[in-house]
């Protein structure tokens, strides 16, 4: 079944860029249909770009039980890295929506992001924990 999905101009974008970025960290195109484009890597990462109709595309990183766990952002690297430096580069270039950043995301951090997705837990367990405003704020204070 086909979908007619209202045109949001950066999921073209993004869908295009993660076909020649992820093919060089090791992942395959497995689906393209339906608003919704899906890769693999050898050890069963999924990458899920989801058309968000009028919204904003969304990415998730997760595995066959879990599809859609994680999304590459500053949360998720405070959790990784207890700091933010490809978001703090990114947010100085003001290049946030051409895949680069989830591409580089996802190679600094593939061994934290395998360790989540076989043990999520923990990760899951602090998720439900976590003030946001607080992080959000260590994050904004960490960029001055």
């Amino acid at each position: 079944m086909s979908f007619d999905w209202p045109y949001h101009p950066l999921y073209d974008k993004l869908s295009e860029k993660a076909s020649l970025l992820l093919p060089k960290i090791g992942f395959e195109k497995i689906k393209s249909r339906d608003g919704q484009m899906l890769f693999i890597s050898k050890e069963k990462v999924l990458i899920t770009i989801q058309h968000g109709g009028y919204d904003m595309p969304y990415i998730y990183i997760g595995n066959k039980k879990n599809t859609k766990l994680l999304s590459p952002n500053c949360i998720l690297e405070y959790y990784l890295n207890k700091s933010t430096p490809i978001f703090r580069k990114y947010s100085e270039l003001k290049s946030f929506y051409d895949f680069e950043y989830e591409y580089e995301f996802l190679k600094e951090y593939v061994d934290e992001i395998l360790n989540i997705l076989e043990f999520p837990k923990s990760y899951l367990e602090w998720e439900k924990t976590r003030d946001y405003e607080t992080i959000l704020e260590l994050i904004r204070n960490q960029n001055n």
